[in-house]
């Protein structure tokens, strides 16, 4: 499914309620690409294992066109041989944060 992401970014000192919210351990690895960016992820959310494959294209500073799909686990080891060797796999940990009818994802790396 394709839509729009508006990202922005910000540096926070950890709020000490960070370890009481829902979270997503992500391991993100980004693939070769002749244009844009092409990514697989592993996710595991409350003891559920995911994968997905993400394409992106860039179209301002700030805003780009994603397409994101659920992949299965040989599909996600199959894509991890298109690694892009420039580039590092991250680790990372996405809290969710709900707040006033809006969803905060921070992300801690």
């Amino acid at each position: 499914m394709a839509h729009y992401e508006i990202e922005r970014k910000f540096i926070i000192h950890t709020p000490s309620f960070l370890e009481r919210l829902e979270h997503i351990e992500i391991e993100q690895t980004y693939l070769l690409s002749e244009s844009g960016t092409r990514r697989v992820r592993k996710t595991v959310r409350a003891g559920k294992i995911q994968y997905y494959f993400t394409a992106k294209q860039r179209i301002s500073g700030i805003k780009c066109m994603e397409q994101e799909r659920e992949i299965d686990d040989k599909t996600y080891v199959r894509l991890l041989t298109e690694r892009d060797p420039s580039r590092r796999t991250i680790q990372k940990v996405r809290y969710l944060y709900p707040f006033k009818g809006l969803l905060f994802e921070i992300d801690r790396y």
